[in-house]
């Protein structure tokens, strides 16, 4: 994890950072399956990340592209060429998306909690979907260190809380209290 200066530094880490604690609030929640006890240590722990994460992106705007989208569209084009030979730079927009779905399952669950823990376990397997792709994105492919095996680890040890939280759990795909 090689930087220059001290603001790559703070990019770097905080990615990471938000990374591992994404991880740890899905395995609390797995842990609690109908989201009633763990479930504050979860909420902290994704609010935590969401904000970590937030950082990470005013953090990589302000060095990397100097507050300019069109830096930023262009960089992205150049990364993506580089990993997939595909010169495109459209994965900034799904950054930007990214960052609005995080931020609004963070709010929605600090907001309406019991809404939050009653919605469709569908919408929930969409959700992970979602951050497993930009996992696997950010921390696997966009990778050319040895980071790339942490991100590896961490892709690992998300899909294995997943798998115990709806296989091995026996948890419905909806909470019992909802079901017609």
């Amino acid at each position: 994890m090689a930087t220059s200066t001290p603001g790559e530094s703070i990019v770097v880490v905080t990615i990471w950072t938000s990374l591992v604690l994404y991880a740890i609030g899905e395995y609390l929640k797995a842990r609690d399956p109908h989201r009633t006890t763990v479930a504050p240590k979860a909420r902290v722990a994704l609010s935590l990340g969401a904000v970590s994460y937030l950082v990470h992106v005013a953090t990589a705007f302000e060095v990397h592209y100097d507050w300019n989208h069109a830096t930023a569209y262009t960089q992205t084009a150049i990364q993506t060429s580089a990993a997939t030979g595909m010169n495109w730079g459209g994965g900034i927009w799904i950054n930007y998306a990214f960052s609005a779905l995080w931020m609004s399952e963070v709010l929605w669950w600090w907001v309406s909690s019991e809404n939050y823990r009653h919605r469709p376990r569908l919408a929930e397997h969409a959700i992970r979907g979602i951050f497993l792709f930009m996992i696997l994105n950010g921390a696997v492919i966009f990778v050319d260190s040895l980071m790339r095996w942490f991100g590896i680890a961490i892709s690992v040890w998300v899909i294995g809380v997943w798998y115990y939280d709806v296989v091995v759990s026996r948890t419905p795909l909806t909470p019992p209290e909802r079901r017609v």
